[in-house]
């Protein structure tokens, strides 16, 4: 367009430059002349002149054209830079929008293997259709369904419901209205026929009009726990009624021993000194009258001190008076004056003061017992007894070394059950070392960390 203007340009210079020339050859003829030639070239400068005008008038017509067109094209060219500038942020964007698919594809195929890989079912219902719209693979595992199965079969979800269970989805589905996350436990119809039990976490979605548009959830099968749990349950009664019953046991054991106490022992002593009475007042026996009154007081007061013992080992004694330590030291004597059996007793380590008078009597009544235990099967010579308070717990400790006993076979006596049963009141357990031949050792241990019944 440049290169067109300038040659333009000189085409223009060169006419003036002609009518010029022409001008100044005239005014040289007019001397050198005639007049009518003078003439003759004047019009023939007129002519040229016109015509330069003209050519001049056309060549600015067109360099006006060209500047237009000069213009047009500029605007052209610039739009089309615009363009290829735009359309270069167009590539960096659809080569940066391909990347982000690509990522997100990624990512998507990332979460579905998460997704499918849980052992939890995880799923999403369409509550409008009540249809499921996806599920996770571990319903093969659960329910022994496919998720193809659940999506293309509508009511599978509901069918695999236990009869008896459909309630509680019922009274839960109206609960999830308030739009809060629910949990709920219920059992479920295996495709193999078998009963699962089922525990649901399922988050609502609410429509604008609050209606209940979508749940999703996550399902665990906690068949095993609840098995635990119903057998733990059951081990409970069934240990609670062996509570019971050696707690009747006991009473009737006490009982027995104290109707052979008062008919073997103390019944006779009575009879005796009734007897001696008889015989004091009556007539036959007047010079024997004050001896026999002697004997009977004596008779009388041995039955006192018989029924003494008795009342001594049936009644539990004041342990917040005496203490703990002084009245297992009473038992240890009074065992000592009618057996033949060493005592070794420590308690430098336990501070009795921290227990309450309540738990202080269960180990009283556990030594009680444990003691009994060993004179009847035993055939002990040496009996350790021991109280210590370490930083995490209060041991009790009975070693004896007498014959001991298989505690893999099962035995009809109620002693241990007892000592157990007064030792889980306090939270605490008991454990068992002995064999045949080698004597045995009762370890009662208190867990004295945890806030329990006999700390004050």
């Amino acid at each position: 367009m440049k290169e067109f203007t300038g040659q333009l340009k000189s085409k223009i210079n060169l006419n003036y430059f002609m009518i010029s020339f022409s001008i100044i050859g005239f005014l040289s003829a007019l001397y050198t002349t005639t007049w009518l030639v003078g003439l003759g070239i004047f019009g023939s400068l007129l002519i040229v002149y016109f015509t330069s005008k003209l050519a001049f008038k056309q060549a600015e017509n067109e360099l006006r054209k060209s500047d237009h067109r000069y213009a047009e094209q500029h605007a052209e060219i610039k739009k089309l830079k615009q363009i290829i500038e735009e359309n270069n942020e167009f590539v960096v964007m659809a080569k940066d929008l391909k990347m982000s698919n690509e990522l997100l594809q990624e990512a998507n195929d990332e979460l579905g293997n998460i997704f499918n890989k849980v052992e939890e079912v995880l799923f999403s219902m369409d509550t409008v259709n009540f249809r499921i719209i996806q599920v996770s693979a571990a319903c093969i595992r659960v329910y022994g369904y496919t998720p193809i199965e659940f999506i293309s079969e509508d009511d599978l979800w509901l069918r695999t419901i236990h009869i008896d269970d459909k309630q509680i989805i019922e009274e839960n589905y109206k609960k999830l209205h308030d739009g809060k996350t629910l949990v709920s436990k219920y059992r479920i119809i295996h495709k193999d026929g078998s009963i699962r039990w089922i525990e649901a976490k399922v988050i609502p979605t609410l429509g604008d009009n609050g209606e209940v548009i979508r749940i999703d959830g996550i399902c665990n099968d906690i068949t095993q726990k609840v098995q635990l749990e119903i057998n733990l349950l059951e081990e409970k009664r069934k240990k609670q009624q062996q509570i019971t019953a050696a707690v009747i046991t006991a009473q009737e054991n006490e009982r027995s021993f104290l109707g052979e106490e008062l008919h073997d022992n103390i019944n006779p002593i009575l009879a005796t000194a009734k007897l001696y009475l008889e015989c004091a007042t009556s007539d036959d026996h007047k010079e024997k009258q004050g001896e026999l009154i002697k004997d009977s007081r004596r008779f009388i007061s041995m039955a006192m001190e018989e029924i003494r013992i008795l009342s001594k080992t049936l009644v539990p004694p004041s342990l917040g008076e005496i203490g703990l330590v002084e009245a297992i030291s009473d038992l240890r004597d009074s065992i000592e004056k009618v057996n033949n059996i060493k005592f070794i007793t420590d308690w430098q380590n336990f501070n009795e003061s921290l227990l309450s008078d309540k738990f202080k009597l269960t180990i009283y009544r556990i030594v009680q017992e444990q003691l009994n235990n060993i004179f009847k099967h035993a055939k002990a010579e040496t009996i350790h007894i021991s109280l210590n308070h370490t930083e995490h717990s209060l041991i009790l400790s009975i070693k004896d070394d007498g014959v001991g006993f298989d505690i893999t076979q099962k035995r009809n006596g109620v002693g241990i059950q007892n000592m157990m049963s007064r030792t889980e009141l306090f939270n605490g357990k008991v454990f068992v070392n002995t064999a045949p031949g080698q004597g045995c050792e009762l370890n009662v241990i208190f867990n004295a960390q945890l806030e329990l019944p006999f700390m004050k």
